[in-house]
């Protein structure tokens, strides 16, 4: 395999290595990374799903430790650097699920005086669907129902893109996600979720690309 077919297959496991939270958060039942490949190996074209199945591995130590290279340790490391930004909740905060935690605004980190005004949350829904203004938690009602409307949308245009070449499919699909995942939180659990799932998937990509290109091409 050449170097350039495999950094075009890094790019688009690191893209989409979370996807999985998304289909979650409409009802999809899995491990993440589990759903991750049934996304790709369900609605991507044969021309790019080839050789992406290892984005089911990048939670698997057995996987990938070990001294031979393969594109999952990048995979791997890329995510752990782009996850590092993440502020680990406070003991006495309530640990977040999916289908009840909206993603928190940053804006809500920033105050004048010595209090940090309330927290204020975003709808679980596209960049292009009316107000996107932060708002109280307690007017944020059936995230569940907002995810699967979401998610159905989402999939409906991905559906609609029509394969000419990777760097077409490529540019469509980074811009799509843009859309429906810019106002989901990437990690809720332990972390603080003011980090979407698509600021998250792209510093993953740019990453893992920094990773390959330094490391694993030869002049």
């Amino acid at each position: 395999m050449s170097s350039g077919e495999e950094l075009w297959r890094l790019r688009f496991a690191s893209l989409l290595h979370d996807i999985g939270k998304f289909w979650q958060g409409s009802g999809g039942k899995g491990k993440h990374e589990e759903l991750s490949t049934k996304f790709i190996q369900q609605y991507l074209p044969p021309e790019i799903q080839e050789g992406l199945s290892f984005v089911k591995g990048h939670h698997n130590r057995q996987q990938y430790l070990g001294e031979s290279y393969h594109p999952l340790k990048v995979l791997v490391l890329a995510d752990w650097l782009a996850s590092s930004e993440r502020i680990d909740l406070d003991e006495e905060e309530e640990k977040g699920k999916r289908g009840v935690t909206p993603m928190e605004s940053i804006f809500s980190n920033i105050s004048f005086d010595s209090a940090l005004s309330n927290k204020k949350y975003y709808d679980i829904q596209s960049l292009f669907d009316g107000d996107i203004f932060p708002k109280e938690k307690k007017e944020i009602q059936e995230l569940i129902k907002s995810y699967e409307n979401l998610w159905r949308n989402f999939i409906e245009e991905i559906k609609r893109i029509d394969f000419v070449d990777k760097d077409t499919y490529f540019i469509t699909l980074y811009y799509l996600l843009k859309k429906y995942t810019s106002l989901i939180p990437s990690a809720v659990w332990h972390s603080k979720p003011d980090i979407s799932l698509f600021d998250h998937s792209r510093m993953t990509c740019a990453i893992a690309e920094c990773i390959y290109k330094k490391m694993c091409i030869r002049d």
